[in-house]
């Protein structure tokens, strides 16, 4: 998995780096908002960490920024903040979708990477189920709309070469609309 740090202090990136690279995965880091989002559109990114204060652009419309870029696409930001008051930890939930309060211990921070690697798998696999469900309607449509072709050609065939009784034709017509 591939994991982008945004920190503005070199020592946390460090850390986090370390802590990520440790679990098996990919660290990417970076000191600001404009590098993050050349580094995600780069490297992509499966999970995001973010410093909520930095200088110029802050983690929240960082966050934003990134989130545009992402689109519809579901990548975690995670922020990363020594912030403790309830206003600064429920613009977190807004902007991001979790947080880790500085000082952390490592244990909570990888229950949240495992956690939020499940919620990962499970946001691709319904993705994925999406796309499925997609192709299946849309090869049923085919389906039905060839059919359809195929019964409006007979039917053409059939008008022009024999004399249908009204009764047959009422049916094929019928016919005809259900596989619309």
């Amino acid at each position: 998995m591939r994991v982008l740090i945004v920190d503005d202090l070199e020592a946390n990136r460090m850390l986090l780096s370390y802590l990520v690279e440790k679990q098996g995965n990919v660290a990417i880091t970076c000191s600001n908002a404009e590098d993050a989002l050349d580094a995600y559109q780069t490297h992509g990114a499966d999970l995001i960490f973010m410093d909520v204060v930095m200088p110029g652009v802050d983690g929240y419309a960082a966050a934003k920024q990134l989130k545009d870029v992402i689109g519809t696409y579901f990548v975690p930001i995670i922020f990363i903040t020594a912030l403790q008051d309830e206003d600064a930890l429920i613009r977190c939930l807004e902007f991001g979708d979790d947080y880790l309060i500085r000082p952390f211990n490592q244990i909570m921070f990888n229950a949240k990477i495992a956690a939020h690697t499940r919620t990962i798998e499970l946001h691709r696999k319904a993705q994925q189920q999406h796309e499925e469900l997609n192709y299946l309607i849309l090869a049923s449509f085919k389906s039905k709309k060839w059919r359809k072709a195929s019964l409006i050609m007979q039917l053409k065939l059939t008008s022009k070469t024999a004399i249908m009784s009204k009764p047959i034709f009422q049916v094929l017509r019928s016919l005809m609309v259900t596989f619309y």
